[in-house]
């Protein structure tokens, strides 16, 4: 199977849960790597032996149970949260 643009969409909003080529969903994936701003990590089909590399990068943080991203609006009450000056506006 050839990877397309459309084939790595499906394949990323699936969470990377199956093989890009065969479809299985036999996945062993190596430990996470910094490369730059980045962070890479291997994946090998255990079914049909392809590899390639998952790419991750920073679109926000967890506070307790709570997620912010640079284009969320932070409350007040959520700006309080990160007034220890790790998040400031």
């Amino acid at each position: 199977m050839r990877i397309t643009a459309k084939r790595v969409q499906v394949y990323i909003d699936g969470n990377g849960s199956y093989c890009l080529f065969c479809d299985a969903n036999s996945l062993v994936a190596g430990s996470p790597e910094v490369s730059g701003e980045k962070v890479v990590v291997g994946v090998v089909c255990k079914k049909c032996s392809k590899q390639w590399q998952n790419v991750f990068e920073l679109t926000g943080v967890f506070r307790g149970e709570r997620y912010f991203t640079a284009t969320n609006k932070l409350s007040p009450k959520n700006r309080k949260e990160f007034s220890d000056g790790f998040l400031s506006y």
